[in-house]
Parts: structure tokens; C-alpha cells; sequence
């Protein structure tokens, strides 16, 4: 896990423990997500989103499967929690061709300011392994 930085900044996000579950299970079936993370320095309007990517040859596929509706305040040294659940994924429109393909779940904190771009805090990539059960052609995470 890596935040967002270039080599002369200080970390500023450091996670220290993030679970998905469940493990394995059909990929439509929904998850959830908990992150524990301490901050360096204060954030403001702090904005999480979640998306599961496949990369194929042709195409990019990107499905929002979250995007914060309100702003979050965090202060620096303190421990905070986020987290997620999903009852389903709505898989809708991606053929089951792509979905064989390695996917990510991306999370996503930025800063959101409002005369200036967004700053990513942190993004952090889980990678997704999809494979098929050749009698039920039934697809798992």
C-alpha cells in the first residue's frame, strides 16, 4: 500500500490495517471494506470514492461502486476508521469476457478544495482475481 506522493513529500496517509470481505465469493455478490488509518498532518473535505477497474486490450471498464456525498474532517495523529459495505455489485453491461480479466479495487481519498484540484491523500489498489467454474459457468472473487 502506497499513498500518493512524490519522493520529496512526507507521507501523509499510513494505513494500518485494511480488510475486504469476504475472501472469495460470486463477484456480484457485494463486500465490504474497512481501513484503520493515522494522518500526518490535518485534512479537510476529504472525499472518498471506490471503484472496481478491468483493464482489457481494447478498453478500460470503470464501475463506481462509491462516492462519498459528504465531506469528511480529519485531524493529524489522530486514528481513524473508514469503511464500507456493498450488498451487490451491479455488474450490468460488462460482458462476462471482461470480468475474466484481472480487476482492481481502487480507493480513493482526495482533499477537495474549492478554488484549486482536488489532492489525492491516498489511492489504494487491490488487486481481483476472477475466475470461472467451468460446471455452473458461474463467476468468483
Amino acid at each position: 500500500l502506497r499513498s500518493a506522493m512524490d519522493a520529496s513529500e512526507e507521507e501523509i496517509f499510513k494505513v494500518h490495517s485494511l480488510t475486504v470481505d469476504p475472501e472469495k465469493s460470486r463477484i456480484e455478490e457485494g463486500i465490504q471494506i474497512d481501513v484503520k488509518f493515522l494522518l500526518s498532518k490535518d485534512c479537510r473535505n476529504v472525499a472518498w470514492k471506490l471503484t472496481y477497474i478491468i483493464d482489457t486490450s481494447k478498453r478500460r471498464v470503470e464501475l463506481d461502486l462509491f462516492k462519498s456525498e459528504n465531506l469528511e474532517n480529519y485531524n493529524a495523529g489522530e486514528e481513524y476508521e473508514w469503511h464500507f459495505k456493498c450488498d451487490d455489485i451491479s455488474l450490468e453491461g460488462v460482458k462476462k469476457k471482461y470480468l475474466l480479466n484481472t480487476g482492481f479495487l481502487v480507493l480513493e481519498a482526495t482533499q477537495e478544495a474549492e478554488s484549486e484540484s482536488s489532492e489525492v491523500i491516498v489511492k489504494i489498489s487491490m488487486m481481483v482475481m476472477v475466475s470461472e467454474d467451468k460446471s455452473s459457468g458461474q463467476l468468483s472473487k
